[in-house]
């Protein structure tokens, strides 16, 4: 039988940094199983979110017309578009393309692509499936 994973506890925390209700950075007191302390360890606050891992054979829906295996598709504003990256001959995975300030990159801003997700909102918190649904049809 395997020995239990021991606790690190938290003694104590205060918040350092905090941006609104999208995000906040706590220091925490923290002692170890070992009885090792850590004064000031980093943590940071953020509210639920998910991320969408989409696989689909129905991947030229997402395309434009022009065939392009990463082709943009259809949105109704500039920064919502999708890329689709291919995962074998048969499937491919959906990725959301955006324009993310970049600290240190050329221009300080840059095209990235991520994986559909987004914030947990208010009365999606039961079930993470609403949020999924809603940033897959937003985002796409």
């Amino acid at each position: 039988k395997k020995k239990p994973i021991a606790s690190w506890v938290t003694v104590s925390r205060r918040t350092v940094h905090s941006q609104g209700k999208w995000l906040s950075v706590e220091e925490h007191e923290v002692h170890l199983p070992n009885g090792s302390v850590i004064p000031d360890w980093s943590f940071v606050v953020s509210p639920h979110f998910v991320n969408v891992a989409v696989l689909t054979k129905d991947w030229r829906r997402f395309q434009q017309h022009d065939g392009d295996e990463e082709a943009k598709c259809r949105s109704d504003d500039d920064d919502g578009v999708a890329a689709v990256l291919r995962a074998d001959d048969e499937y491919r995975w959906l990725l959301f393309r955006q324009n993310k300030y970049a600290p240190g990159l050329l221009l300080g801003a840059r095209e990235l692509l991520a994986p559909v997700g987004g914030y947990v909102e208010q009365g999606e918190h039961v079930d993470p499936r609403q949020t999924a649904e809603r940033e897959l049809y937003e985002e796409t």
